[in-house]
């Protein structure tokens, strides 16, 4: 309920601050739910023009449902703005016992069409890969979704629009590109490309004669039966100029909308900022946030306000430990893996070797991760791409204990050379096969040390290449 609060005071009260005279100050809010006048709340405020009561107002009391919440303010004249009121509906507070245990979706109004999906009873499910849409037609449609929990309980309806393309056929290509800012159409640039579906244009932008502030940058393709995409549109902010000699030489950072609270820090002069590894978040409440951070040069310029959106976690009592984790690929989370440790540690640094599942197709994909404390929380999954190749290994041992140790390594492996013998070549090469190291040695003990040089951690494989045979091992270098 808190997160929605937010969202109406946020799109109501600019409205409110616009009646205000321009001379006068905010002295006093008083806010009230739906027609209940009598039990309005007051709430003083610094006199101000600019005002910010979110967390003074308190919702506990409503019953689950569809409410108003109605706000107006007073000046330092003691006069009174119009009231300003905003419809919201209070979900019921949810236990973390529950969990989705079936969806349903349908397209536009068509409800009866609905499609459904039971689920294995989690808290987290993706539906993205799951969705038919084929008997949509081309064009603007609206999807809508709603969950049911374990106690029988329905969400409300989420709705989000999107646009059905035409269907793409195998031959098409790219053949022109054009772009044009803002409403500039008549001022458009137009690319000819040599015939590819995909088409990188970064670097053929030219930008040079739009001016310092915020624009919006229009971009459509046409395929060799000159049919055109839709206009695709991206708002960007053009800097000014950075003169050579331009450094940084402080940055100040604050957490939503506490702008008077921020933290200025003074930084060596240098193009490139480094953040305290830890920010002072200790005060924040549980829940959703915003950090927002800005630089000055040399010449006192400020740069524009960047924000990234975090979750601060409650705050653990005690020693906590990883006590588990899972894994999953692409969107798959229903085939997740999950790996209990022997001996929770905090911090744990992952060391294992894990299998890309056989039925997974050649090229790009997503590896997804989280970590499960001592109270059974969750973290957020770590993500990160990779590429399926068709690249092969021999099994990491292989007749007569050829084998190496320690594995993990760092900086030394022992080799035992089982039934290899005479001058073998050693090698280490990176998982999609580039050369990193290499060496010739003569077999002339059980153990012999191979001297790694510095590497990065990660998975490598040791090839072991004799007169009548060949042993590839994969080592971990942590």
């Amino acid at each position: 309920m808190n997160h929605f609060k937010k969202i109406i005071l946020l799109i109501a009260f600019p409205f409110l601050c616009n009646l205000l005279i321009a001379q006068t100050n905010v002295s006093l809010m008083e806010y009230w739910f739906d027609n209940d006048f009598v039990s309005k709340q007051p709430v003083a405020v610094s006199s101000s023009k600019t005002v910010n009561i979110l967390e003074s107002i308190s919702t506990s009391s409503l019953s689950q449902g569809l409410h108003t919440i109605n706000m107006r303010a007073k000046d330092d004249t003691g006069n009174w703005s119009v009231v300003h009121s905003q419809s919201f509906y209070k979900n019921k507070v949810l236990s973390e016992n529950t969990s989705i245990t079936q969806l349903e979706y349908w397209i536009d109004g068509n409800y009866s069409q609905k499609q459904s999906r039971t689920t294995a009873g989690s808290q987290d499910y993706i539906l993205l890969d799951n969705l038919d849409l084929s008997t949509v037609t081309t064009g603007l449609h609206i999807l809508n979704i709603r969950a049911k929990d374990n106690l029988d309980r329905w969400s409300v309806v989420h709705s989000q629009f999107f646009y059905k393309h035409s269907d793409y056929s195998e031959g098409k290509k790219i053949v022109q590109l054009e772009y044009w800012t803002d409403n500039q159409y008549a001022e458009k640039i137009t690319s000819d490309v040599s015939g590819s579906e995909i088409f990188t244009m970064l670097n053929e932008l030219k930008l040079t004669n739009v001016s310092q502030g915020l624009h919006t940058l229009n971009i459509r393709a046409k395929d060799n039966s000159s049919a055109w995409s839709i206009v695709h549109s991206q708002s960007f902010f053009k800097h000014p100029d950075f003169s050579n000699g331009k450094q940084i030489i402080a940055y100040e950072y604050w957490i939503d909308n506490q702008f008077d609270n921020r933290i200025e820090l003074e930084n060596d002069a240098s193009s490139i900022v480094f953040l305290p590894k830890e920010l002072s978040l200790s005060d924040l409440p549980v829940g959703l946030h915003t950090l927002n951070i800005r630089a000055k040069d040399n010449s006192s310029t400020w740069s524009v306000v960047h924000s990234q959106t975090f979750y601060q976690n409650a705050a653990i009592q005690g020693e906590n430990k990883i006590s588990a984790y899972s894994y999953w690929f692409d969107s798959n989370l229903d085939e997740s893996t999950l790996v209990l440790l022997e001996n929770p540690a905090n911090p744990y640094e992952l060391q294992a070797m894990i299998d890309v599942p056989s039925e997974l197709a050649l090229g790009e994909h997503t590896f997804n991760i989280r970590f499960r404390d001592l109270t059974e929380k969750w973290s957020i999954a770590v993500v990160d791409t990779f590429t399926k190749t068709n690249v092969t290994y021999l099994p990491d041992i292989v007749a007569n204990q050829v084998s190496v140790y320690p594995n993990p390594f760092e900086t030394q492996l022992i080799l035992v050379p089982g039934d290899l013998f005479g001058e073998i070549n050693v090698e280490l090469n990176d998982l999609q096969g580039k050369l990193i190291w290499s060496d010739k040695i003569n077999i002339e003990s059980n153990e012999i040390a191979l001297q790694i040089p510095v590497l990065p951690k990660g998975v490598y494989v040791i090839k072991l290449k004799g007169k009548d045979k060949t042993v590839k091992i994969k080592v971990i270098k942590k």
